[in-house]
């Protein structure tokens, strides 16, 4: 039998089936609605203008620009109706495909539209103890969410658990110490010395959260 009381847990991007141009952020969506209206402009400006060079392949005629000014107010329109729900949910992305996937930097330094997953695995027999499939963009304050999966899923008074220098922080840590969680965690000092934060010693065994 398998005793699962410390464990280690890593995140992982998977892609998801979201195109990068059908993701959006408010800045994102900012840059374009600013060109649409430079175009807009621009086209304007060709209507106004009488003396025109004939034989000139970059000319269109009036209602050629009327369709392409058309075509950029509709998709001004679209483009808006994303902000507002932005705004009316309170999200900071919005992606058209598939609609939890967030954009997030992925391990060769760019960025692609994913899922952050959080695996828990045992250190003993190296198995996987659970998963957590999230639209987190970082590790950091998730530890206590993926520990108290595998905390409950296998009824432990008390489990221990320990992750890389993307876990640390400070809220994370409490939680996971008032759950009977005790993490082991490292970060990078700025001295460049990796140091662990709250080792055993800040162990607080039997405890749990309220609520």
């Amino acid at each position: 039998m398998v005793r699962i009381d410390y464990i280690a847990i890593d995140g992982s991007k998977f892609k998801a089936v979201n195109a990068k141009d059908r993701n959006f952020t408010q800045s994102k969506l900012d840059d374009r609605l600013k060109r649409i209206d430079e175009h807009i402009t621009e086209y304007l400006l060709m209507l106004d203008t009488e003396d025109k060079e004939e034989g000139d392949p970059r000319q269109f005629s009036p209602k050629e620009i009327e369709e392409k000014v058309k075509g950029l107010r509709e998709r001004k329109e679209l483009y808006e109706s994303y902000q507002q729900e932005m705004e009316k949910t309170g999200k900071k992305q919005l992606s058209l495909t598939d609609r939890e996937s967030k954009l997030m930097k992925v391990a060769d330094g760019g960025f692609n539209v994913c899922y952050n997953v959080q695996t828990a695995v045992d250190a003993g027999s190296h198995l996987v103890a659970d998963f957590v499939v999230t639209d987190h963009p970082a590790d950091s304050g998730l530890l206590e969410t993926v520990a108290t999966g595998v905390k409950e899923a296998f009824s432990l008074p008390i489990i221990e658990t320990v992750a890389d220098k993307g876990y640390p922080d400070k809220t994370d840590m409490m939680n996971c110490l008032e759950a009977g969680i005790i993490p082991h965690v490292y970060y990078r000092s700025r001295g460049g010395r990796k140091e662990a934060i709250c080792q055993g010693r800040y162990r607080r065994k039997g405890s749990r959260r309220a609520g």
